[in-house]
């Protein structure tokens, strides 16, 4: 008898008699293991360690977008308070886009930082990614020059995956495969050179405007489990971040 197993060693499995986890010698037929593009033959007779994981299976994410929000200032030292989408509700989950002549703001009360300032060529302007669990109040981003803020919000998140930013290029980088199936990409450029669009061209629900910094911002559902998150690139961008949400 020859017993052939596909795929990884994982979770909980049975083999005639044995039903087994964690780690153990299982003596087998002659067996042939599988494992990505590894064929391993087992004479019968043989033992085999096999070490068992709970990795390996992803969680589905069950995310939806709520809406969408700016805000902006075309003043120095202004408190600017951040739009909220009208759909907005308690516990929703919101990401905050923020812009200004400033090289590192003070970040606003309730809010958590999700990046280190992204300074621009210019070292004076620089870009910041918050978020909050939404409990009815916006943040107010105070003292601050020429400030523009994207509001993005979303239900059904569990955190931030994975993140990736730049400060001196139209693109922003490639970010590590999804770990859960249905994961949401979200990103946002800024400009301070001009008319700004996506190049890549794969972003849906977005936020346009051409206005005092020029911004672009979209999000994009990643189907399937280990989804390749490729670099999103954009024309006269300056700073940028794109994240994925599980």
């Amino acid at each position: 008898m020859k017993t052939r197993i596909f795929g990884r060693l994982l979770g909980v499995f049975a083999l005639g008699a044995l039903i087994g986890s964690g780690a153990g010698q299982v003596a087998l037929a002659q067996t042939t293991f599988l494992t990505g593009t590894t064929t391993t033959d087992v004479p019968a007779g043989s033992s085999v360690t096999c070490t068992f994981g709970s990795g390996g299976s992803c969680s589905t994410s069950s995310i939806s977008a709520v809406g969408n929000a700016e805000a902006s200032a075309n003043t120095p030292n202004a408190n600017l308070t951040a739009a909220e989408p009208g759909s907005v509700a308690d516990g929703d989950y919101c990401l905050y886009f923020e812009i200004s002549d400033d090289s590192n703001p003070s970040t606003p009360t309730g809010l958590t930082q999700l990046n280190s300032s992204v300074i621009g060529s210019a070292s004076a302007y620089a870009m910041n990614v918050y978020s909050q669990i939404y409990e009815g109040t916006a943040p107010q981003f105070v003292n601050i020059n020429w400030p523009k803020v994207i509001t993005r919000c979303y239900s059904g998140v569990n955190g931030v995956d994975q993140f990736g930013s730049t400060g001196s290029s139209s693109t922003i980088p490639a970010l590590a495969n999804s770990a859960n199936t249905d994961e949401v990409y979200v990103a946002a450029m800024f400009s301070n050179t001009g008319t700004i669009s996506n190049t890549t061209g794969d972003l849906g629900n977005t936020q346009v405007d051409q206005t005092q910094w020029p911004s672009f911002a979209g999000d994009k559902t990643l189907g399937t489990c280990n989804a390749t998150v490729g670099a999103e690139a954009f024309s006269n961008g300056t700073n940028g971040a794109g994240l994925t949400l599980k």
